[in-house]
Order: C-alpha cells, then sequence, then structure tokens
C-alpha cells in the first residue's frame, strides 16, 4: 500500500493515526493503535484502517484503507475542517448585562436514523453577559437563554420568597419567546456565529422544595420544562444542602424538580411536578434509589453459553440515554439503579444471539419498551435467538467503486426497532460489509449523504428506486454489489 503523498486539506496541523483490527496485516504495525473500527454493532473490522485527529469529535464512522498489498493510495487526500464558535450578549429590557444567565446549546444532528436535537452543553454568562461555545464542528445550532434578574437572586436554603416576584421570560434564537418560532444558527466551518438576546421580566414566582429521604450535601437540583424537540429546557440548576430548597424567580407553567446525589456511596434520586404561578408554591420530593431492573437472559430457548459475551442493552431515545451491563454466566443480568422512563431492551455482543423478544409478568412487550417507575423490577425475561447474517459487497458509481457513502439495510417493515437497521460507511475500496443481520427482508441501498433519515419513510422513499430487496436466511451469507442510489 502506497501512501506517499498524504495530502492534509483545509488545516495548517493535523495529525494522522493508523491503526489495525484484530486481524491487522503487520503493514500497519509501526503506526498502531490499540483499537479496533466499531460499527455500531458488536463486530470490529479487520483491516487496517486510518483515522483524522485536530482536537475535534471523531466521525462516527472510519474509513478504512485496504492494506492488501496490491492497493495504491498514492494522492490520496484527507479532509479536514476548522473549529467553529457561537458567543454572544445576552441583556435586559435597559440593555444592561444579564450575568449568570443560562444559555443551552443543541444540535441538530441524525441520530438513529432520525434528525434530532442532541444536548451540546450550557454556559452560565460573565459579568458582561458574555458566553462562548468552542471548538464546534459545522452544524445547525439552537440556543435557549433563560435567567434570574438580579434583584429576585439568593436561590437555595437562604432565599426570601418575597423577593422573587418577576422572573426572566426564556428566549429561543432569534430571540423569540415562542418556541415554535425557533431557528438554527448555520454555523459553517471556522465560523464564527454570533446570538445576542434581550431578556425581559415578567410577574412569576418562587418554588419550595421539601427533601423527604436521606441525601448527602452536595446534591444537585433541576427545574425543567419542556423545550424544543421534547428535550427538557432547563429554568434552573442549583445544589442542595439541606431538606430544603428554594428556586427563585420561576415563570408560570409546567415543571419538572429532579434531585440528583448519593447518601452512603449509593446514587439516589427523586421528582416531582411543580405548577409555578405568581406566588410560592411548595411541593415535595421523595428521594431515594432507583428501582433495580433485573431478569434471566437465554437464546434459542436455552441458558447463554459460558463464556459468551453477551450484553443487555436499556436505551432511552427520548433522554438518549442508555446503561448496559454484561450477562452473568448464569444466565442472569442486573441493573442495581435506572432512572424512570420508557426504555427499549436490546440484546447483542459477540456470541450469536439476537433479541427476539422481551418479557414482563408473562406478556411480550411491545417494541421491546420497557416502562420503568418507583418500583422494583425482576422476573423480566429476555429471550434472544441465533442466525445473525452477513451482507458484504462494494458500492459503485457510474460503474466505479465508490468510498465514503453510507450503505443501509432497512427492514420493508419499515420499522423504529434498531435491530431491523444495519448502517457502514464504504471503506477506501468501495467496499461495505454488514454483520449481525437478523432474519428477514430488506431495502439495500447505498447514499452520498450525511445524517440521512433512513428511519422515515417519508425520507426514504425516492431512493428506493434502485434499492435491491434482499431476504436474509438464518446465518445467510450474502455478496452483493449495488449502485449509488439517487433522488
Amino acid at each position: 500500500m502506497a501512501l506517499s503523498p498524504v495530502v492534509f486539506e483545509g488545516v495548517f496541523e493535523a495529525k494522522a493515526l493508523f491503526r489495525s483490527g484484530d486481524k491487522g496485516p503487520a503493514i500497519c504495525a509501526d503506526q498502531v493503535i490499540d483499537q479496533s473500527k466499531s460499527r455500531g454493532d458488536g463486530s470490529v473490522h479487520d483491516r487496517c484502517g486510518i483515522e483524522t485527529s485536530q482536537h475535534s469529535l471523531a466521525d462516527p464512522f472510519v474509513v478504512a484503507l485496504i492494506a492488501d498489498g496490491t492497493a495504491n493510495h498514492e494522492g490520496l487526500t484527507i479532509r479536514m475542517f476548522p473549529q467553529s464558535e457561537i458567543t454572544g450578549h445576552v441583556v435586559d429590557s435597559f440593555g444592561e448585562p444579564v450575568e449568570q444567565a443560562l444559555v443551552q446549546l443543541l444540535r441538530s444532528t441524525g441520530f438513529s436514523g432520525k434528525k434530532k436535537l442532541l444536548p451540546r452543553g450550557y454556559f452560565y454568562t460573565d459579568d458582561r453577559g458574555e458566553y462562548r461555545f468552542g471548538n464546534l464542528p459545522a452544524g445547525n445550532y439552537y440556543l435557549v437563554v433563560g435567567g434570574t434578574p438580579w434583584h429576585s437572586k439568593g436561590g437555595g436554603y437562604a432565599a426570601d420568597p418575597a423577593r422573587a416576584k418577576s422572573a426572566y421570560v426564556p428566549l429561543y434564537y432569534p430571540n423569540t419567546q415562542n418556541p415554535n418560532a425557533a431557528a438554527p444558527l448555520v454555523l459553517r466551518a471556522g465560523e464564527e456565529g454570533r446570538a445576542n438576546f434581550t431578556l425581559t421580566e415578567r410577574p412569576g414566582g418562587a418554588i419550595k422544595v421539601k427533601i423527604l429521604g436521606e441525601l448527602k450535601p452536595g446534591a444537585r437540583i433541576n427545574l425543567t420544562a419542556i423545550g424544543l424537540d421534547g428535550l427538557n429546557r432547563f429554568q434552573y440548576v442549583g445544589t442542595v444542602y439541606n431538606n430544603e430548597h428554594y428556586i427563585p424567580s420561576v415563570p408560570p407553567g409546567t415543571y419538572d424538580v429532579s434531585v440528583i446525589g448519593e447518601n452512603k456511596g449509593q446514587y439516589t434520586a427523586g421528582t416531582a411536578q411543580a405548577e409555578a404561578g405568581e406566588s410560592l408554591r411548595e411541593i415535595t420530593v421523595n428521594v431515594g434509589p432507583p428501582p433495580r431492573v433485573a431478569g434471566t437472559v437465554s437464546c434459542n430457548g436455552q441458558p447463554v453459553p459460558p463464556g459468551a459475551a453477551l450484553m443487555v442493552t436499556l436505551f432511552n431515545e427520548a433522554t438518549k440515554q442508555s446503561l448496559s451491563r454484561r450477562v452473568g454466566p448464569d444466565g442472569t443480568i442486573e441493573f442495581p439503579a435506572v432512572p424512570a422512563g420508557s426504555v427499549r431492551v436490546m440484546l447483542y455482543g459477540s456470541n450469536d444471539c439476537i433479541t427476539a423478544r422481551v418479557v414482563r409478568d408473562g406478556k411480550e412487550l411491545m417494541d421491546r419498551m420497557l416502562t420503568v417507575g418507583s418500583t422494583d423490577i425482576s422476573g423480566l425475561v429476555i429471550e434472544g435467538r441465533g442466525g445473525r447474517g452477513r451482507i458484504k459487497g462494494f458500492v459503485r458509481r457510474n460503474g466505479a467503486k465508490s468510498p465514503g457513502v453510507f450503505v443501509f439495510l432497512s427492514s420493508v417493515n419499515a420499522t423504529n426497532d434498531p435491530d431491523d437497521h444495519r448502517t457502514y460507511k464504504t471503506d477506501s475500496d468501495g467496499s461495505y460489509d454488514l454483520a449481525a443481520v437478523r432474519p428477514g427482508d430488506y431495502w439495500l441501498y447505498a447514499v452520498d449523504e450525511d445524517e440521512f433519515e433512513f428511519m422515515d419513510p417519508k425520507v426514504v422513499a425516492p431512493y428506493l428506486k434502485r434499492a435491491v430487496r434482499v431476504s436474509v436466511p438464518p446465518s445467510g451469507k450474502i455478496e452483493k454489489d449495488i449502485e449509488l442510489s439517487l433522488k
């Protein structure tokens, strides 16, 4: 494999890291990082890969350089892009800077085949009302701003609720109070975006929180409301030091109060709903260990084989958070603390076993969605089945092999089950290799589009004109070359 010369475009300084998988050829040995290319499905890459880095979030897909002794990569170009940032100024209606205003940043991105807003972080303004988010990749960003008027500050146990007579109305970029009118700040590579906000006051009230249960001082308390794309909008973040806490200057509305901390080394939490008005409201939050979820795992109706590397993941699609635990040698699984919510149960690992169904109290869970409340769940039955298939081949564009494009395998039934979809970014020779495929009928196609919404039937429909329908039998291996799909 020839790598001379290698051209880095768009940057003054960069670093290339070569790495190999568990079967990588010796040609990569002198430049290896001891990791493997992950495809998000439990499999690893078995060829030599190249990765670029420049103090940024890594691309979730890494294109492999095929080192088979015949490939010639002369003139290889690696395109990189400079970091971007968003800065701004928050003032009140008199033009005075608002200190400690809470600025939240959300990024629009493709997540599990759908366009979603994901939290990118938050920042408190300084005494000049300024904030800055740095080291950002190009993309579409949304901002939400809130705060407490200076004359109403004093949150915590020493607050005087009589002072909390007014509150700032939350704002969305571009400086609107209406979340439906929120628009993205489009940030290009190397660009500085600017977003200024002017907060206005309106009558508000305070919330007095009484905490019941053992809790170590220093716990976190959050006041949130439903914001853009169903995500939580933070109205207030504070620290709890005793069993009472005041939250000042809250605009009227419906909120969730959550307390998160520990007691005797054990995670503990509690939530309650609060209706804020123009006066003092009192609520009680009971804290304690989150519920435990436990059960058994089987594969093809048999106990899990000794030494099988099987994992169970509980994925909350609303919060985009997940918990994973390895299945015990006796086939049992236990999550000691699971936050309340609806989670999808998924089984994966190196063993040939795919999630088939999940049973609770003798009833099969639809779409394997488990509702976790305030009490422990025991006796969960997770049944897997063997027979994972594999599809591999090449993608071509006008007859030529096409590297760096996305291959999608989606169930013809258009389900929302992540196990019915597979994704792969073609390697430097235009090849793809989809492993751990559940037996069934699929559409196989490739697109040259980042953040493609492959879980949205309306988005996918135009691309199916050139898609190939494939039937994957149990443990089947299929080789299929496909043409790049265009609208």
